[in-house]
């Protein structure tokens, strides 16, 4: 029983907080994405709110965005913390 509690105790996180998709599209987003209104990209309020859509945009990147393409970030973000991107993104109106 103690084996497993010390276990659990250090053990990785796996899901991130509600919080951190937040963070994360502060440290990794807002140069080019604002809430509620368009920067280089679209604001957040306008984006296409489709896990898939967004999940290939974030993976993927875009290259028909403009005179500036949006770089991908599949291998930079971890997937939970892509989960936890899109999660935030999502729940913005």
């Amino acid at each position: 029983m103690i084996v497993g509690c010390c276990y659990l105790a250090l053990s990785p996180q796996t899901a991130l907080a509600d919080d951190d998709g937040q963070l994360l599209f502060n440290d990794k987003c807002t140069a080019c994405h604002a809430l509620d209104s368009k920067k280089m990209g679209p604001a957040v309020k306008d984006m296409n709110k489709d896990p898939a859509a967004l999940r290939g945009a974030i993976t993927e990147g875009v290259d028909n965005a403009g005179p500036f393409p949006m770089p991908a970030f599949g291998e930079i973000l971890k997937p939970a913390e892509i989960d936890a991107l899109i999660a935030f993104i999502s729940s913005q109106q």
